[in-house]
C-alpha cells in the first residue's frame, strides 16, 4: 500500500514546486505511522520532503478549557486545533514558497512543540489531522488520504498507546474522554463535512497488517 501511495504522490507532484499531502482519519487510525513511512521513503529517493502533525497547531490549554459551544461535539471539532493559524502561518507560507516557517505551540502542561522549518523547493509536505479535510483547507491539499477505522478499533489502539496513558492513566478514563469528546466531534464532522467523499484515496485500516483500498481516484 505504501508503494502504491508513493507512486501516486510522485506522479502527481512531478511538476509542482509545492505538493501537500493531507492525511486524515479518526484518532489512532494510523495517520502518524503512515505519514512517517511515506516521509522516509521520499527522503530515500532524495526528495525534499517534510512531515508535520496537526497537533502542532493545538489551541493552548487555557483556550481549550474554556467551554465555548452548546455541546462537546462542536467544542472538540471547532476548538481543539487552530485551523486559522494552520492556514495563515503554514499552508499559505508553503504555497507562497516561504523558505523559513516557525511554528510554536503548547498543547498540554508538559507537551511543547516547536518547529523551525528551513524549506527547500520544490518540496513535498505531509500533514495529518483528524479534522483536516474541511472546506477552508481543501484548496491547499494536493493529495488527500483518508484512513477509515471503527470507534472500537480506535479504543483498542488507544488503550495500548503510551501517550493516552500518560494523559489519562487508566483505560476507563481514556474511554470516557473519547466517548465524551472525540467520538461525538468526529461523528459531527463526518456528518457536516463528509471527508471520505473529499479523499483522493480511501483506505480501510482496521487491520494494520491488511489495509484495504476502498476507492482511489487515480487508480
Amino acid at each position: 500500500m505504501i508503494e502504491h501511495l508513493l507512486q501516486n504522490i510522485l506522479n502527481l507532484s512531478e511538476w509542482k514546486d509545492t505538493f501537500i499531502v493531507g492525511l486524515s482519519g479518526l484518532d489512532a487510525s494510523g495517520k502518524s505511522y503512515l505519514g512517517k513511512a511515506l516521509y522516509k521513503k521520499l527522503q530515500e529517493l532524495w526528495k525534499n520532503c517534510y512531515y508535520i502533525s496537526g497537533d502542532a497547531f493545538h489551541f493552548p490549554p487555557e483556550y481549550i478549557n474554556t467551554f465555548r459551544e452548546k455541546d462537546w461535539a462542536h467544542q472538540h471539532m471547532l476548538h481543539t486545533i487552530d485551523f486559522k493559524r494552520m492556514k495563515k502561518d503554514f499552508l499559505l507560507a508553503l504555497k507562497n514558497k516561504q523558505e523559513y516557517i516557525s511554528v510554536e505551540t503548547k498543547c498540554f502542561d508538559s507537551w511543547e512543540i516547536s518547529w523551525e522549518l528551513h524549506i527547500k523547493y520544490p518540496c513535498i509536505y505531509i500533514i495529518e489531522g483528524v479534522y483536516l479535510f474541511q472546506q477552508d483547507l481543501l484548496p491547499f491539499l494536493d493529495y488527500k488520504i483518508f484512513l477509515d477505522i471503527s470507534e472500537e478499533t480506535c479504543l483498542e489502539r488507544c488503550y495500548k498507546r503510551e501517550r493516552d496513558h500518560e494523559l489519562y492513566w487508566e483505560n476507563k478514563w481514556i474511554k470516557k474522554k473519547y466517548e465524551m469528546k472525540n467520538f461525538p466531534g468526529y461523528r459531527l464532522f463526518m456528518q457536516e463535512q463528509n471527508p471520505k467523499e473529499k479523499a483522493d484515496i480511501l483506505i480501510e485500516y482496521n487491520d494494520f497488517q491488511n489495509p484495504k483500498i476502498i476507492s482511489d481516484k487515480y487508480s
